[in-house]
């Protein structure tokens, strides 16, 4: 217990220095602000000036102790809260001294009365005596110092009235280029003014304080603008003659007469337009006669003015004046030569004309310069090359060129063109050469990039030699041009700075003599080898470059040969049969020997093909009598690539046989008038080829008993029509209008149709599908 009441009392002490000391500061700022205060209101003025600020901290006090209930109400809450917690603060006596002592309800009395209560002995008791006795003096003497404010608002308008007679005086009507004078004249009213101003702001400032009500100065308004107005005139005067006399007397050549243009019809604007009717007078009608006769003129000063104009236009423009040109002329000496009267103002029109005229066409020739110093010629690897170069897109090179050449023939249209005719023409010479190099150069270019490729087989080199040798000179002069361009890169020098373009010129007649001969020597391989026309020249060549492999001709072969996908080769050089799309191969009867000249030994590839096809066809003959079993014979058609039976046969001759046997029989029974008969049993016959098909069958042969199907019922139907017909006769025009196949016993085939009659000509064909 002792112990809490022990903490207690030190929560207590802690508390009463705590209140002490903020009793303490806020007694001794209130005391300060109060006796400051009241030292202001001691003071008693006997000048209008300190009498008004007296009044001002008057009116800064009074509206303080609106304030200051709440500052002492704030005190009194402190000691009244000590009071509360059983302690007295060490400051009550201070209290006393600053506040007085309070009323017996605890407050502090804050009127008037509560200094005569007490004595007065306490600083506030003071200030409030101090208050009182401030606001009774100024009652006393507020109307005396209204009185001379007055005057002096009087005074101050009596200067205004002998300022406006200032700004009325003659020296300010008159124009003078002295206009320093005047404007000096002007500044000091301008500075005279500005100090009457001012004065006037502070005495109505002090009125306010005073009485509450400014009075009005009513000619200062008017001084200021009539002061504003003379000063803006002799300005510009000031602002023209400056600019008139550095635009006259400096050199034109030095001088930008267009701005000059410009200030006069602002400076004319400014005057005619902004200045008040009432202060018109003889400076600002002579200032506007002045700029009046320079805008009149002001043509023939822009034409003098131009930056076009070069010697030969000023000595046509002084010719008739006797003067020689130089740099030094300005608008000072040709007005001296008369050079604005009337009679020289069309031929200073003329020139100055011709010179602007002849400065756009230079112009326009330094852009195309400007453009072609820095167009350069772009180069690309060819193809997987890495030391041989072509020309790469010029299509924006081309186009450039067409625009200049526009603008080139524009230029020489022009009227203005005789001063510059002499690099018009040059640049319209050096665009055309250009042109024509770029499209000779992309032609010869695309010849040499097909006939590189040719020339760079030994095989070809070897079978033209003549046309290799002329290749080769142009492969060089050409591989020489591209190697300067790579070093000179500028589209100009490249081309005019040797002769490329007949360089070109002859290199596009030589390797159009290499394409001569090149298409004559193909020529006589497709002479040789008709087939050969089937194939482009560029496939043709391929076979031709490469004559040493054999093989080289198999891509061709399709376009060559109707179904001859691949020769098999029993060696490297030698042919033992052929291959269709469709995977059917023949072996040839006798093997071909795939040397010497690729035509020679392809003819006896085709001389095989129809030997062997000859062979097999009457193979196929006389299996079919032999076997006497048709769905056996169609079975003994090659099933597939792997198939080397050697009785094995080709489709197309079981297909070619079949269809003889077919005429054959319908022919037999035609003569016999047993027709209907023939139909039924070849009905039978087509029924097996459908169980066939319903079987376990190679792709070959499923295909040829697809082929062999469509033939039979297209037969079938022939003979239903010439059942119908009733035909007994072989002439009869229903069955000869129909495609009948004959073959001997020698496998030799034929083909008729009414009175037409052609040989098989055993072109291999394979295993193909038919619709109808």
């Amino acid at each position: 217990m002792e112990f809490l009441l022990g903490k207690l009392r030190e929560v207590q002490e802690g508390a009463q220095m705590r209140l002490t000391k903020i009793a303490r500061g806020r007694l001794d700022r209130l005391s300060h602000s109060l006796s400051s205060r009241m030292k202001l209101l001691q003071e008693r003025p006997t000048t209008l000036s300190r009498f008004t600020e007296f009044a001002q901290n008057l009116n800064n006090v009074l509206s303080f102790i609106r304030g200051l209930e709440t500052v002492l109400t704030s005190v009194e809450e402190i000691f009244a809260l000590g009071e509360r917690n059983g302690f007295t603060l060490e400051e009550t006596t201070r209290r006393d001294a600053v506040l007085g002592e309070p009323t017996a309800s605890g407050g502090i009395r804050t009127d008037a009365s509560r200094s005569a209560d007490t004595g007065g002995s306490s600083v506030y008791d003071r200030f409030i005596t101090a208050v009182e006795s401030a606001k009774e003096y100024r009652s006393a003497n507020l109307e005396d110092m209204l009185d001379r404010l007055h005057d002096e608002l009087d005074e101050v308008e009596d200067s205004v009235q002998s300022l406006m007679e200032l700004l009325a005086a003659s020296q300010l009507d008159s124009y003078t280029t002295d206009y320093d004078e005047n404007l000096g004249y002007l500044r000091n009213i301008e500075e005279e003014q500005q100090e009457l101003e001012s004065r006037v702001t502070t005495l109505s400032t002090w009125e306010v304080l005073l009485e509450g009500t400014p009075s009005e100065v009513t000619l200062m308004e008017s001084a200021r603008k009539a002061l504003r107005e003379r000063k803006e005139l002799w300005m510009t005067i000031e602002r023209w003659e400056s600019l008139r006399q550095h635009t006259f007397a400096t050199p034109l050549c030095n001088i930008n007469i267009q701005d000059f243009s410009k200030e006069v019809d602002e400076l004319f604007t400014k005057t005619y337009s902004k200045l008040h009717p009432k202060y018109m007078n003889n400076a600002s009608e002579t200032l506007l006669d002045q700029l009046r006769e320079t805008k009149q003129i002001m043509p023939v000063l822009l034409h003098l003015g131009n930056k076009d104009l070069r010697p030969e236009h000023w000595s046509a423009i002084l010719a008739p004046t006797g003067r020689p040109y130089d740099t030094s002329i300005s608008l000072e000496s040709a007005k001296q030569l008369r050079l604005f009267d009337i009679q020289y103002r069309e031929v200073i029109a003329e020139q100055s004309e011709i010179a602007s005229g002849e400065a756009r066409l230079t112009a326009t020739l330094e852009s195309i310069e400007e453009t072609w110093s820095e167009t350069e010629f772009n180069v690309k690897a060819l193809r997987h090359y890495a030391d041989k170069f072509i020309l790469d897109d010029v299509s924006d090179i081309v186009q450039l060129v067409e625009e200049h050449q526009l603008l080139i023939q524009g230029c020489l249209a022009s009227r203005f063109v005789s001063g510059v005719r002499g690099e018009v023409e040059a640049w319209d010479r050096s665009l055309s050469i250009l042109a024509n190099t770029i499209d000779e150069w992309l032609n010869v270019q695309g010849s040499w990039m097909y006939l590189e490729y040719i020339f760079s087989f030994d095989d070809i080199k070897t079978q033209l030699p003549a046309a290799t040798s002329a290749f080769q000179q142009v492969d060089k002069d050409f591989t020489s041009l591209i190697s300067r361009t790579q070093e000179t890169r500028l589209c100009m020098p490249t081309v005019l700075n040797a002769p490329v373009l007949q360089m070109l010129l002859d290199a596009t007649a030589a390797l159009d003599d290499v394409q001569r001969q090149l298409e004559e020597y193909l020529e006589t391989k497709r002479a040789a080898f008709p087939r050969f026309y089937f194939l482009s020249n560029d496939e043709l060549l391929s076979i031709l470059s490469d004559v040493r492999n054999p093989k080289a001709v198999q891509p061709h072969l399709r376009k060559c040969f109707e179904n001859i996908k691949s020769l098999i080769f029993a060696s490297d050089d030698v042919v033992s049969g052929m291959v269709s799309a469709e995977g059917e191969t023949v072996a040839f009867h006798t093997n071909v020997a795939a040397r010497g000249n690729v035509e020679v030994w392809l003819r006896a590839v085709e001389m095989a093909m129809i030997n062997s096809l000859k062979h097999h066809m009457k193979r196929a003959i006389n299996l079919y009598k032999t076997l006497n079993n048709r769905i056996g014979w169609i079975l003994s058609a090659q099933n597939g690539p792997k198939d080397t039976s050697p009785n094995s046969l080709p489709a197309q001759c079981i297909q070619a046989v079949d269809m003889g046997v077919w005429t054959g029989e319908t022919e037999a029974a035609i003569a016999g008038n047993n027709l209907p008969s023939y139909l039924a049993s070849y009905l039978t016959s087509i029924d097996g080829c459908v169980k066939a098909v319903r079987g376990e069958l190679s792709p070959l042969q499923r295909a040829l008993f697809g082929t062999l199907l469509v033939l039979n019922v297209h037969n079938r139907d022939v003979l239903e029509t010439l059942v119908e017909g009733a035909v007994t006769n072989v002439k009869d025009f229903k069955w000869t209008v129909q495609l009948r196949y004959y073959y001997d016993a020698a496998g030799g085939v034929s083909i008729e149709q009414v009175n037409a009659k052609c040989a098989y000509s055993y072109e291999y064909l394979g295993s193909v599908r038919r619709l109808v």
